[in-house]
């Protein structure tokens, strides 16, 4: 084995991807290690001739070559030091990681793998990095830095170069190898030839939809400031916009969002000038226009866009993208920025905090993500556009242009500014919560401490609640208000989204849990401790937007520690901070109204900026499309430049023409073939719905009605032949998407909401036809449990979702079977290392240990595994946990490593999506090796430039051959040609 890592220079900046910025490159250094021998740094820079031990090793057949993200050094040599070496010879200790969810970067994955400090990444090396292989700043007076202007650098550099060889091979040894067998690393192997390979840009229709973007835009901005009088200039400006639409016609809206807007079209006596502004709207928001300009730096010099995929980039799903670790703050909580679509967020500006609409930004990036840490302060990684948010607000500055310098005053906090509920009634809650409890249907409070009855009596009386005291025989101060007495609001739950649904005031939240059991006061500081996570998250989240700092950890006794500092609300990121770590996948951030918004990572809040965009070719638009052929037209009218003169709205067509800037080329035609509803298909056969799957053969066969209209007449009964379009969507398509892993009136939401759908609209449809036990049902669980984990929700909407919910599990009740077992062979696994555990007939789980570090391996029918490390289940609330990089919550070993929540519903998912991967995956290098070389896979769907006249219902046949591990599966696929890539 040849351990081996290039450090390189180039004028022409990484983030161009691996492949364009290969054409230019010029080699510095190549560190290279045999086996267990000696590091070797051959200086190429400094005119040395390449050493001949490793020149006989690459040119060996015999010898294998191992690199962390292979493919930057495979390119870099076969580009710019015209060394082929054929991809079968290659491994990649980055993907190796990836296979078993472990982080993709080699500084992160050795802290994880513990990584002694003599064999670890090189911590001074990022600024040795950016010392030799870029240009430097446009205010230093130098051109370039080299081994002759700063040769004691020079030197510190190769030893920078011989470490990464070190930590790269310790890292080999320390990983597992369960998801890299030889047929995971042929798999590899194609996916480098795909990336290769790449597919041909139309650069001309890249070109014209980059400028009619612009024109169109400012177009409607100006028909927009016209129809708005003048008091608008764009309607990004959304409070601005939302307060005139209430003015002037009297909406009564508090969001301008799509979905609000699409529902008030739908009323024929709109004013018109109003219906044309929500127009306006809805077209001048779709961001995906911004693709045509990002994917023209990105084209290699013969016209074809490489390196677009990721292998096995998302931890748990192995799918070729990678997930987001940071989160944003909407009001349900932190969510993930890769799981939010767009929507309501917090927002900063000059200090305040707002939860308003922001539209989500998600593009393809390929080279050095820019890092930005210091412990329980600052924690980011960002593209070098990325806008930090310093100096106030005022100082804008690229992460790339403030790299490595000393950058002041970046927000970590702002405070929420809108009009709360009694500020009382905040403090009552928090006094509840930490010090009371239910008893029947009253509340009450016993206290030790005379001090605290009196508080607790002043806040009582002061929020004009009547109630009792009295003296308990052990001297305890009793407090309690009776059920007559008792408002509707005094209940005692645990901290969580009705914190701001209800507008609850932050500051008076954390002025108040000071004072009650877990509250500590210290100085600056306040602690809080707590048995229940979820109040540790929600106590950290308002101290956020009270304006403090927070920081969550969990004890070795298993309690949850709040740590609030009410000093500092900026940090400065001090040159030592900096750091730099390779990157090629997706990365994610918000368009929002004020430039800035609040971002979580491993638990350190604070205030980013907008990002700029790049092209994602699998994050294409694929709803509300326009035909293919009226596509193909626009396309032409487009390059034509009489685009405006034929077309309405050009925004939309402008977006679903994104995809035909991928072409055959000139001769030949592309072959595109998809997977056919295959996750369905995937959980229908892992929990044994025999019934379901009976109707996917029959419909494949040409002899059974659509999936989703079974689906329907599952629910509401009848012939289903004979489902209308409206009840196929809300009762056969929503429930399939929304209910497979368990979720419930939120996911229901979503989907609805994608389709245009409110279920309550079908409710004489649903009371006509679901048993009405299930109603019943659905409104005894809006009473017990649903009003308040949703209080913003809709009774009538929930209680609706809720009926379609249960009536889907009546009919699926093998899959709610799964969830369960899941969960308990989870478990017993955790409990018993070493035994394997069955859930269902297809998936088994056990822990295994490797390099020290337990793991709890869920085994799939392909053969492969799902990986997550460091398990733990949690009796007192029958939790499961692992530790991942895709964090959703604080604390954890390694600062980017962190303790993620999982259950069966989960587990579930994760086994349908990467089988689902593992099923195209078996087909593809046959594919690809007969007639059908492959140059792009979105998601189920593949690409091909067929040679021999191949065909896309012959791609289709190929994809829909069922693998040996699969049997008794409804396999099925559908293909088209075409010589532009389209939406069929």
């Amino acid at each position: 084995m040849l351990y081996l890592d290039l450090e390189t220079y180039n004028h022409v900046d990484i983030k161009v991807g691996t492949y364009r910025y290969a054409e230019t490159a010029q080699v510095l250094l190549f560190a290279y290690a045999f086996d267990d021998g000696p590091v070797a740094v051959w200086d190429r820079a400094a005119g040395e001739t390449m050493p001949s031990d490793l020149s006989d090793g690459l040119r060996a057949g015999n010898v294998l070559l191992t690199a962390h993200n292979a493919m930057f050094d495979r390119t870099i040599m076969r580009l710019s030091l015209g060394i082929e070496t054929g991809v079968e010879r290659w491994r990649c200790t980055m993907v190796k990681a990836y296979s078993h969810a472990l982080p993709g970067s080699l500084e992160a994955c050795g802290a994880v793998l513990g990584l002694p400090k003599n064999k670890a990444k090189l911590g001074e090396g990022k600024k040795l990095v950016n010392r030799f292989c870029r240009p430097p700043p446009k205010n230093h007076k130098a051109d370039r830095y080299d081994r002759h202007s700063h040769p004691a650098e020079w030197a510190r550099f190769k030893q920078y170069a011989a470490q990464d060889i070190e930590a790269m091979r310790e890292i080999d040894r320390r990983l597992p190898d369960w998801n890299w067998q030889d047929r995971d690393i042929a798999l590899y192997h194609l996916d480098q030839r795909i990336n290769d390979r790449g597919f041909c840009v139309d650069q001309e229709l890249t070109a014209a939809g980059a400028r009619a973007a612009v024109d169109e835009k400012a177009r409607m901005e100006t028909e927009f400031a016209t129809l708005a009088a003048g008091r608008l200039e764009r309607p990004t400006q959304r409070d601005k916009f939302c307060s005139y639409l209430n003015q002037r016609f009297g909406l009564g809206i508090d969001n301008t969002r799509a979905e609000t807007f699409r529902e008030l079209l739908k009323d024929d006596s709109l004013d018109p000038d109003c219906r044309r502004l929500l127009e306006l709207s809805i077209q001048f928001n779709k961001t995906s226009t911004a693709k045509y300009a990002a994917l023209a730096p990105a084209v290699s010099s013969d016209g074809r866009f490489r390196g677009g995929l990721q292998f096995r980039g998302a931890a748990r799903t192995r799918r070729w993208c990678l997930t987001g670790d940071h989160e944003v703050l909407t009001e349900d909580g932190w969510v993930r920025i890769d799981q939010w679509n767009g929507g309501v967020i917090a927002q900063w500006w000059a200090g305040t905090v707002s939860f308003e609409h922001a539209d989500r930004v998600a593009f393809d990036y390929e080279g050095d993500l820019i890092a930005a840490q210091r412990t329980g302060r600052i924690d980011a990684v960002m593209t070098p556009e990325h806008v930090l948010c310093a100096n106030g607000g005022t100082g804008r500055r690229t992460a790339g242009a403030a790299y490595g310098g000393h950058v002041t005053g970046v927000e970590r906090f702002g405070v929420l500014r809108r009009e709360p509920i009694s500020t009382i009634r905040t403090r009552v809650l928090v006094m509840l919560q930490h010090d009371g409890f239910k008893q029947g249907s009253t509340v009450a409070w016993n206290f030790a401490k005379k001090r605290k009855s009196t508080r607790c009596q002043k806040l009582l009386a002061a929020a004009g609640i009547p109630f009792t005291t009295g003296t308990k025989t052990d001297g305890q101060y009793r407090v309690y208000v009776p059920t007559a007495t008792k408002p509707d609001w005094l209940v005692k739950r645990d901290f969580g989204p009705w914190l701001l649904h209800e507008r609850h005031d932050p500051r008076a939240f954390i002025a108040e849990i000071e004072h009650w059991d877990g509250g500590n006061r210290r100085d600056k500081q306040i602690e809080v401790c707590t048995k229940k996570r979820v109040n540790a998250e929600w106590t950290a989240t308002m101290a956020h937007l009270a304006g403090f700092s927070a920081t969550v950890t969990q004890r070795a006794n298993g309690y949850w520690l709040v740590n609030v500092s009410k000093s500092g609300n900026r940090v400065s990121i001090k040159p030592d901070d900096w750091s730099k770590q390779p990157f090629k996948g997706r990365v994610y951030c918000a368009a929002t109204r004020t430039g800035f918004f609040l971002v979580r990572r491993n638990g350190v809040v604070h205030v980013t900026g907008n990002s700029g965009r790049n092209f994602q070719p699998q994050n294409l638009p694929s709803r509300g499309l326009p035909k293919a052929h009226e596509v193909d037209l626009y396309i032409e009218a487009l390059k034509a430049d009489c685009h405006e003169f034929l077309f309405d709205d050009l925004m939309l067509f402008g977006s679903a023409a994104l995809r035909g800037v991928v072409v055959a080329p000139e001769g030949k035609s592309l072959a595109v073939a998809d997977l056919s509803n295959i996750e369905g298909r995937v959980l229908a056969w892992l929990a044994g719905e025999r019934w379901k799957l009976q109707a996917f053969f029959e419909y494949d066969a040409g002899r059974g009605p659509d999936l989703y209209n079974i689906t329907a007449t599952s629910i509401l009964g009848g012939d289903p032949y004979k489902v209308s379009k409206e009840n196929r969507n809300a009762f056969g398509k929503v429930p399939d998407l929304a209910f497979g892993y368990a979720g419930g009136y939120g996911a229901c939401q979503t989907f609805a909401k994608a389709y245009g759908l409110k279920l309550f609209d079908q409710w004489e449809t649903i009371t006509a036809n679901v048993d009405p036990e299930l109603i019943a049902s659905a409104r005894a669980n809006y009473t017990k449990w649903g009003a308040d984990r949703e209080p913003d929700a809709d009774e009538d909407e929930w209680i609706a979702s809720d009926v379609v919910k249960l009536a889907w599990r009546s009919r699926h009740p093998k899959t709610v079977q799964l969830w369960k077992a899941c969960q308990e062979a989870a478990k017993l696994a955790i409990q018993n290392p070493g035994k394997v555990y069955r859930a269902g007939s297809k998936l088994q789980f056990a822990m295994k240990r490797h390099a020290g570090i337990p793991y709890l391996l869920m085994r799939l029918p392909s053969g492969g595994f799902l990986v997550y490390s460091e398990p733990r289940y949690h009796e007192d609330d029958d939790a499961i946990t692992y530790m991942g990089i895709d964090a959703t919550a604080t604390g954890g070993q390694f600062g980017k490593w962190t303790r993620l929540y999982t259950y069966g519903g989960k587990f579930v998912e994760n086994a349908c999506q990467s089988l689902a991967m593992d099923i195209m995956a078996s087909n593809m290098r046959e594919i690809d090796a007969s007639g059908f070389p492959i140059i792009l896979s979105v998601h189920d769907e593949l690409v091909t430039e067929p040679t021999n006249g191949g065909t896309g219902a012959a791609l289709a046949t190929m994809m829909a051959k069922a693998p040996d591990w699969l049997p008794d599966f409804p396999l099925a696929a559908a293909g088209f040609d075409t010589a532009r890539y389209r939406k069929e």
